[in-house]
């Protein structure tokens, strides 16, 4: 009798050894499991049940595929998800990172000209350049700049990959050199991330609340003035520009911008200012960018000056050769836009060949109708003597070391305190735009050969360094601010006088005073509160009878009918042809000496002061460089003959403060410098 096997019990905790035994044997539990004695008991198919079995005999197949690409495609969502999820939180710690670092008070090795503020940052990433914050925003975010432009446009400051990226300057930018232009890109991913907030500036009444963008160099702070917000297509126009031929065609890219602008501002520009251009995506879908402009803050401004903005209904396409397509597309962007928002000079110093002017600080409120993007000389924030002329490239900027070119100063109060030694100051040459760090003396014998010259006698010189020192600590010099002043090789009599007042300066009731300064007065100077809108008892009128001797001390302009009208119309809006009675396109109140314009009414239509007329209407790129108003004391005077104007001047300069030509006069009469400058500046303290 053969012997039975043996019946062996299914270890039932034997478990799959693979993930095709895991799959099988999950399928078998979802559809039951058919066992060899169910097969082998099968009768054998026809061919008509064969048709019909054989789907069967592939479904556990099919369903393991389709189980497995279900557990991809799971895996890869919950990966992507995590990713994304992790995104702007890496985003958000870096910048967390950067910001704790430009905080630090750790000294960190660095070049000696860099801003300490940027210690940090510099050792731990060499490709930062500079630092933005925005009021009203989330902005306040490190710059950087790479050989490969595109980097960080993907890239966090700590190098790691991230779609949200870190703001980068434009490729044009040079650290080194002249920048009509600073360009800065960012990524807009519709939330408070990256330059996502720069929408907030297609809303006037937030342009008003935040007009000012602070963006620092490594080597100086700098405050800029937003004037324009433009929407446009990068294929018709191009907001990055930074070369220019020459002063008119960069007056022609700001004339653009006005054109393009969706927001209207009370803050104008002039050639002689410098730009700063914020530029991030605004529609995706049909790639409008959008671009915000600011120019730097001139000497005489502050950032509590108000600023008036409303929206542009006439705003013009990118180009004047857009099809009528385009230009529905950017009226129905207008029109969408509005529609959301319902909801939701330096005067360009008188550039005398020695004399730069100091000026003074707190400029008047501008108004509403002064909504020109169109004419004024630049600086940073207000602070004291205006330094000098900043020329302008006449070529194409290629050798201009710097990045602005304006005074960075600092807003003028009487708050700051005096230094009482010379200190290690930080100064931007004017005409080139270079920042020299160095010991106060050094710098200052600079100044002085470019504001006197050797021929001006010793005891002037030495008065211009106590002032121009002076300024320049009001101005920031020696808190991160860089001023600008007029620099030239020292001579030995220059540096003669620097090293002999070294470390002195002006004050009044002990804090330091805004020492201002004008090439040659009108014979008398001028009240600081008639020529700005600061009331400085330092900076009252004085006698300066002894400039009326000086060689140019009255000149003469004549400027046709024809040019003049259609100056005002450019830079004012006003069309002054409508007024027949030409006599009255220029009427004219004066100050307490008679000498100096405050106000001119353009023929009734529109009025503002007489040394805005200086700077803004008869500027270098309109008149010629030797054809500009010396100074705001004038007459002026029609003649129907040859259709023209004659303005009469007197002095050269805005006339508040030291008179550089009359402190040298009154230094050949055996004046000390000390008697000089207590004379220009009335009740002071040299400390």
């Amino acid at each position: 009798m053969d012997k039975q096997p043996e019946f062996q019990e299914e270890n039932v905790n034997q478990q799959p050894t693979s993930t095709d035994e895991q799959i099988s044997l999950m399928l078998d539990e979802l559809f039951g499991k058919e066992t060899d004695e169910e097969i082998s008991e099968q009768p054998e198919p026809v061919a008509v049940e064969d048709t019909v079995k054989k789907p069967k005999k592939l479904l556990k197949p099919l369903l393991a595929l389709l189980l497995v690409v279900c557990i991809i495609i799971g895996s890869v969502t919950a990966v992507s998800y995590y990713k994304k999820a992790t995104v702007p939180d890496a985003y958000d710690k870096s910048v967390a990172y950067s910001r704790e670092l430009y905080s630090s008070d750790k000294q960190y090795d660095m070049p000696e000209q860099y801003l300490p503020e940027f210690g940090g940052l510099y050792n731990a990433n060499r490709d930062i350049f500079g630092w933005i914050d925005i009021e009203g925003t989330d902005i306040n975010h490190p710059v950087m700049s790479y050989k490969n432009n595109d980097y960080y446009k993907d890239h966090l400051f700590n190098n790691r990959s991230n779609k949200y990226g870190t703001f980068y300057f434009a490729s044009n930018y040079k650290q080194l050199e002249y920048n009509y232009n600073t360009v800065i890109y960012g990524n807009n991913f519709s939330d408070s991330r990256a330059f996502g907030e720069l929408v907030k500036y297609t809303d006037a009444d937030f342009v008003e609340e935040n007009p000012i963008i602070n963006m620092d160099t490594l080597m100086e702070k700098v405050s800029w003035k937003i004037f324009a917000v433009v929407l446009y297509d990068s294929d018709k126009y191009n907001p990055a520009k930074n070369s220019f031929y020459d002063d008119v065609e960069f007056s022609e890219f700001i004339l653009d911008i006005e054109k393009y602008t969706l927001i209207k501002t009370s803050v104008d520009v002039s050639e002689e200012d410098v730009l700063l251009t914020l530029i991030t995506d605004h529609n995706s879908k049909n790639g409008d960018k959008l671009a915000v402009f600011a120019r730097a803050m001139r000497f005489y401004e502050s950032e509590e000056d108000e600023v008036f903005a409303h929206f542009n209904d006439a705003a013009q396409t990118p180009s004047n050769q857009h099809s009528t397509t385009d230009e529905q597309k950017i009226t129905a962007n207008a029109t969408v836009l509005q529609s959301t928002l319902t909801q939701g000079t330096t005067q360009s110093p008188d550039t005398t060949q020695t004399s730069v002017e100091a000026t003074t600080a707190t400029t008047t409120k501008t108004t509403a109708t002064t909504t020109k993007v169109t004419t004024k000389p630049t600086t940073t924030k207000p602070t004291t003597a205006k330094p000098t002329t900043t020329t302008k490239p006449t070529t194409k900027p290629t050798t201009k070391p710097t990045t602005t070119k304006k005074p960075t100063t600092t807003k003028p109060t009487t708050t700051q305190k005096p230094s009482g030694t010379a200190k290690k100051i930080r100064v931007k040459d004017s005409s080139t735009g270079k920042i020299y760090y160095e010991e106060a003396p050094a710098i200052i014998a600079k100044i002085i050969e470019a504001e006197m010259g050797s021929s001006y006698e010793l005891e002037a010189l030495k008065a211009q360094a106590v002032a121009a020192y002076t300024y320049m600590l009001y101005s920031g010099a020696a808190d991160g601010k860089a001023p600008s002043a007029p620099m030239k090789t020292a001579g030995s009599r220059a540096i003669q006088a620097a090293n002999a007042v070294a470390g002195q300066t002006i004050t009044y009731n002990g804090q330091l005073c805004n020492a201002v300064y004008s090439a040659t007065s009108a014979g008398k100077t001028a009240n600081c509160n008639e020529v700005w809108t600061a009331d400085l008892p330092y900076l009252r009128s004085v006698d300066s009878a002894v400039d009326e001797s000086v060689s140019n001390f009255k000149t003469t302009r004549v400027y046709t009918a024809s040019n003049i009208a259609k100056w005002v119309k450019s830079e004012y809006g006003v069309d002054l042809t409508t007024v027949k009675d030409k006599t009255k396109w220029f009427s004219c109140t004066y100050d307490a000496n008679k000498l100096y314009v405050k106000t001119v009414s353009l023929g009734g239509l529109k009025s503002v002061k007489g040394i805005n007329l200086r700077y803004d209407l008869f500027t270098s790129s309109r008149t010629g460089s030797s054809n500009t108003l010396r100074s705001h004391a004038f007459t002026v005077s029609y003649s129907s003959s040859n259709d023209s104007f004659t303005f009469t001047v007197k002095g050269y300069g805005h006339g508040v403060g030291l008179s550089q030509t009359g402190a040298n006069q009154y230094a050949k009469k055996g004046w000390s410098y000390a008697e000089i400058l207590k004379h220009y500046y009335k009740g002071v303290t040299l400390s």
